[in-house]
Order: C-alpha cells, then sequence, then structure tokens
C-alpha cells in the first residue's frame, strides 16, 4: 500500500510540474557516458590542476570569483635561469648527516624513535623529500643560515646534521609551533651544541627583510601552503569553505615571505624556496612575482621600510642535476618552469613538494 502511494504522489507531481521541466533521462545518459569516455591528458600543463571546481550554489559564485583574481599568469620567461657553476657529485651526503629510507616499493612503517643514553631521540621520521631543498640550500661551514618559517623542525634539523659548523637562526610566527620547533631540537641535539649554534626567534617573516637586511649566506623559507597531502587527512583544512579567504590571499602571503627571505640574504647568497602543494600558482607563481616585484621600483616599498631605489636582482639557480642524481628515490614533475616539483607515485610515496633556488645577485 505504500508503494503504490508513493506512486500516486510522485504521478501526481509530475503533472504539477509540467513537461517541460523534465529531464530526458535517456539524454542525461548518454550524455554521463560520454563524459566517461573522455581520457585525461598526461601532457596537459600543470595549471589545470588549479582551476576552481564548478559552483553547486549561487551562493559561492563570489568566493569563487574571488579565488579566480588571485590565479597570476605564470609568464615562463621573465625570470633568467642558470645552470649551477659549481660541479658536486650530490650522491656524496657528509657523514655527519645520516639518512634512510626503505627502498622503493617498501611499504614498512619505522618503528617509533626510542632515547639513547643522553635521552635524545635516536632518529627524526619525516618526508624524505624534505631532505632535497637542504641539499639545494648548498650549506657551507661557518655559514650564517636563516629558516624563516622553521616549525615544527624537521627541515632546520636537516640543515643543521648536514653542515653543524654553522650559526642557524630558526624563526616561526605562530607560538604553538614555535613551542613544537625548540621541543624539536631539545630532543635531538645536545644542550651545549644548541646553545652554541642554534638560535629560535618567534617574529613575522615578511618583516624579517627589513629588520636584518642582507645579514645571512644562506636562506631556507618553506612557506605555508595548501599542504596537499595533510589536507586529504584533516576535515577541517584549508579547502573548507570557512577557510576560502585565507586561501585565496595565500599567494601573496607566500610571496611577501620569499621576498622578505631575499632580503634578508646577503649578495652572492642563496635563497631556496619550499612548498609541499602541487599548485602552480603557489610554487612558480610566487617565485616569478617575487623576484619582478623586487627588481622594480615602487612606492609601496617605502611603506613597508625600504627605499624606493633598493630594487634587488637576482636569478633562479638550476636543479636539474640534483633531479638526475636523485630520480631513483624521487618522481620529478617534468614540466615545471622554475624549480623541481616532487610528485607522490605509488613506489615512492614522497612528496608533493616543490623547491626553487635563487641566487640573489646585488
Amino acid at each position: 500500500e505504500y508503494g503504490i502511494k508513493k506512486l500516486l504522489e510522485q504521478k501526481e507531481n509530475r503533472k504539477l510540474l509540467g513537461t517541460s521541466d523534465l529531464i530526458d533521462e535517456q539524454e542525461e545518459m548518454n550524455h554521463e557516458e560520454e563524459e566517461e569516455e573522455e581520457e585525461i591528458n598526461e601532457d596537459d600543463d600543470m595549471n589545470t590542476f588549479n582551476q576552481p571546481e564548478p559552483v553547486k550554489r549561487l551562493d559561492e559564485l563570489y568566493k569563487q570569483a574571488l579565488e579566480q583574481q588571485a590565479q597570476s599568469v605564470i609568464k615562463g620567461n621573465v625570470v633568467s635561469i642558470v645552470d649551477d657553476d659549481k660541479e658536486r657529485d650530490y650522491r656524496k651526503i657528509p657523514p655527519s648527516w645520516h639518512v634512510y629510507t626503505f627502498p622503493r616499493s617498501n611499504m614498512s612503517r619505522f618503528e617509533p624513535a626510542k632515547t639513547d643514553e643522553l635521552g635524545l631521540l635516536d632518529y627524526y621520521c619525516m618526508d624524505g623529500a624534505c631532505v632535497l631543498p637542504v641539499i639545494a640550500l648548498d650549506v657551507q661551514p661557518f655559514h650564517s643560515v636563516l629558516d624563516l618559517c622553521s616549525a615544527p623542525g624537521g627541515k632546520a634539523l636537516n640543515i643543521f646534521h648536514m653542515c653543524p659548523y654553522i650559526q642557524l637562526t630558526c624563526n616561526d610566527i605562530d607560538n604553538s609551533r614555535s613551542k613544537r620547533l625548540v621541543e624539536v631540537f631539545t630532543q635531538t641535539i645536545p644542550k651545549d651544541i644548541l646553545a652554541k649554534h642554534i638560535k629560535f626567534i618567534k617574529g613575522d617573516g615578511c618583516l624579517f627583510g627589513a629588520r636584518e637586511p642582507a645579514s645571512f649566506d644562506r636562506v631556507l623559507v618553506d612557506v605555508p601552503c595548501t599542504s596537499d597531502r595533510h589536507a586529504l587527512l584533516t576535515a577541517f583544512n584549508i579547502f573548507s569553505k570557512k577557510r576560502i579567504h585565507e586561501r585565496v590571499e595565500l599567494p601573496a602571503y607566500q610571496r611577501k615571505l620569499l621576498e622578505s627571505a631575499i632580503r634578508a640574504c646577503k649578495p652572492g647568497g642563496i635563497v631556496v624556496y619550499s612548498t609541499c602543494t602541487l599548485a602552480p600558482v603557489q610554487n612558480e607563481g610566487v617565485v616569478e612575482r617575487a623576484i619582478e616585484n623586487l627588481s622594480s621600483t615602487t612606492s609601496n616599498k617605502r611603506s613597508r621600510g625600504y627605499k624606493e631605489n633598493d630594487s634587488i636582482k637576482c636569478e633562479i639557480i638550476s636543479t636539474q642535476s640534483l633531479e638526475k642524481h636523485y630520480s631513483y628515490f624521487f618522481d620529478f614533475h617534468a614540466k615545471t618552469r622554475y624549480g623541481s616539483l616532487v610528485l607522490p607515485h605509488i613506489s615512492n610515496n614522497f612528496g608533493p613538494l616543490y623547491f626553487c633556488k635563487i641566487g640573489r645577485i646585488n
């Protein structure tokens, strides 16, 4: 009886709607079959990953418009790219830097780290791709090094273990993350060494270049990003609707951090910019826009504490030789305009991680 009642209600509803409003089910099925037959072209530009998904509600149109405005066009030909002039064997990792990983296609998990007789952790586990920006940074003994967005501390720890005879400054703006940063170092580095070689600062990275201009030989700026892998595991990630404005403004914030990092770097020094996202607008787009801005003279610079005529010239240093040496462990995207991009792969599940090596000329 219930089934008959529902059929009568549906029939009555169809009469009220009228035949003009009914959907041709067969036509819709044919359309769905055509969509299923479409194949993804692997040669498509990575920018296709950055296109916003179609909205399903009218109140989302304005929000999507804001997001589209944030999409910067990557020209790809405005910044000079030079080969790395230093012939080095990237396969020779310094003895002080003990890096281990499982072979390809091995899905085993590391056991939890234990403490040694000094109360220090015997190792620190991280994404394997995190070593690449540090290798590209090319830290040498007695360098002054800045990690501008240092927390939670994995890359900073890599920097120190790669070359302990340096002065390392670790900065972060967030209170809880800064505490975590200090914990990582106190759990892995003896206190006497920690006090002698490492300084912790909590401050706005965007202001660092004005406060300490041309002060560091090497600068790593691992900026906040959409964190693609993390977004798959948490509900309130940056792709949630409540954080859309934060996501829209993210590339501009990343650009300010990179510009500040370059200003904090000495002429002749190296800056490495890195993210853990596939989005070109946060990767090559930020690099290109930052270098363009620094090479021009605008009145906006004076409002941020800079002189109007203090333009800075930079060049991008190729990391293709680094990609070649580590191609067994990582899968690199072949079509990045600037820098290198590690793509997650079933047999080498590292990344995503983008990094770009920038040399400050003047």
